[in-house]
């Protein structure tokens, strides 16, 4: 019987085990600090405390100007060197964060059907996490390609243990608000902007910079990438705005936590993908496809298992924890588990298929998937609610993962139906790396130091 050893091409089971400890470690913790703001909002204050929230995470999703996919090209493909794309993200980060903070403001008066009723103070606190945000993201990523994949974890790990403390004591003395709990967010942001840039404090180069030849060509790759991951972003969370706008604050409260919790699945999906990313780019883009689908299949088999677990969980693990007022977040939830195990899936291909030099194709792909989602929540909102919202966004989210895995096994030069083949390696990798990921959590081994 063959053996992991026996595949070079599967993820390193070690790194996604140091991965998949953290996530596990940072969602326990942040479960925690999200059932003590919603036990004490209630439904409607946790729908007017996710909206500005929502709103500063569109923000940085469009502030990144699609140069985290783009570093992956010019690292990947171009070897433009990390100091010099490290300093690059510091100014972006700087000047697009503080233009979108400041519009942030805007909102009530530019969305009111959506933003009318948001205070601009609560805009004010969710405007400030943009800067933080988009460079601590656009750091995140430079680390998990030169091998510091667990940085941006065990800042997560950190930020999740400082909100649940300041929750807890926030609660305890009764002075949990929207603004309080939205103070927490920011706080969260900061100690996660702290920790993922420390590598950078010993090296001033690597803060920021202006490289006008770079920036010219960085933007040349980013902006149909941008328009891409914009579109893709708009994916993920269109459903919820839209929920928002016809069926009102407790109802996006209520949407939020089936959300929220569908997608901490993908906490252990992405560390195979973040695992597995360095050694998708310094090879062929035939040999990062051939890992990819490897990577695809283990994620087929962690997010299913996973899937059946939560979906078997939901109901009392959301009425004991968030309180019997969100119980109608559990069937929306379970609606969403097939799709978040289909985006696991996805995002192991993103690197081969950016290393392709075909930022329309990319783009294409999600902009038929947003149209897919926007056009079935038209149709099943109205109808079913929020469980039709969370059909329309599990249909969009396995049509975009089939279209990628189908281009993914074109480029490893491999039929679909040969490249979804489980073998014997793949049930051991997910094995092993599930059996180390429990080890540390229990402190058997400690995560290593990684630096720049």
């Amino acid at each position: 019987m063959a053996t992991s050893a026996a595949h070079p091409d599967a993820p390193r089971a070690v790194g996604a085990a140091h991965v998949l400890a953290l996530s596990v470690a940072q969602y326990v913790l942040a479960f925690g600090a999200s059932a003590i703001v919603a036990r004490a909002l209630g439904p409607e204050g946790r729908g007017h405390y996710y909206l500005p929230l929502l709103a500063s995470t569109t923000a940085i999703a469009f502030g990144k100007l699609g140069v985290d996919q783009a570093n992956i090209f010019l690292y990947g493909t171009s070897g433009v060197r990390l100091f010099r794309l490290s300093a690059q993200n510091g100014l972006i980060a700087a000047g697009c964060g503080s233009l979108l903070a400041a519009g942030l403001l805007l909102l009530p008066d530019a969305i009111p059907s959506i933003f009318g009723a948001t205070p601009h103070g609560w805009l004010l606190i969710a405007a400030l996490t943009i800067p933080f945000g988009i460079h601590a993201q656009l750091t995140g990523g430079l680390l998990a390609m030169s091998g510091g994949v667990r940085r941006q974890y065990v800042a997560g790990l950190i930020s999740a243990a400082v909100q649940v403390g300041c929750a807890a004591a926030v609660f305890l003395a009764g002075a949990m608000t929207v603004a309080a709990a939205l103070l927490l967010t920011f706080a969260g942001a900061l100690v996660t902007w702290v920790v993922t840039v420390q590598p950078l404090a010993a090296d001033r180069q690597n803060w920021i910079g202006a490289d006008g030849a770079l920036l010219r060509t960085t933007l040349r790759t980013s902006l149909v990438l941008y328009a891409g991951m914009i579109l893709f972003f708009l994916h993920l969370r269109v459903d919820m705005y839209m929920v928002q706008g016809w069926l009102g604050a407790a109802a996006l409260g209520q949407y939020s936590i089936a959300v929220t919790l569908a997608e901490t699945l993908m906490m252990a999906t992405d560390a195979v993908a973040v695992a597995v990313l360095p050694a998708q780019m310094n090879n062929t883009v035939r040999e990062s496809a051939q890992r990819a689908i490897r990577a695809a299949r283990i994620n087929l088999l962690l997010g299913t298992g996973l899937a059946a677990v939560a979906a078997l969980l939901s109901a009392p693990a959301i009425v004991i924890l968030y309180g019997d007022a969100y119980r109608a977040a559990v069937l929306p939830m379970i609606v969403l588990l097939p799709g978040i195990v289909s985006l696991g899936m996805q995002r192991v291909c993103g690197a081969p298929t950016l290393r392709t030099g075909r930022p329309l194709g990319i783009a294409g792909i999600y902009a038929l998937t947003l149209t897919t989602n926007v056009a079935l929540n038209v149709w099943l909102i109205p109808r079913s609610g929020l469980i039709g919202a969370s059909i329309a966004s599990s249909v969009s989210y396995i049509l975009g993962a089939g279209i990628f895995l189908t281009w993914t096994s074109r480029l490893a030069e491999m039929p679909l139906s040969r490249a979804l083949r489980f073998d014997a390696a793949d049930v051991m990798s997910v094995s092993a790396a599930v059996r180390m990921g429990i080890a540390m959590i229990r402190g058997m081994l400690p995560p290593a130091r990684e630096p720049l």
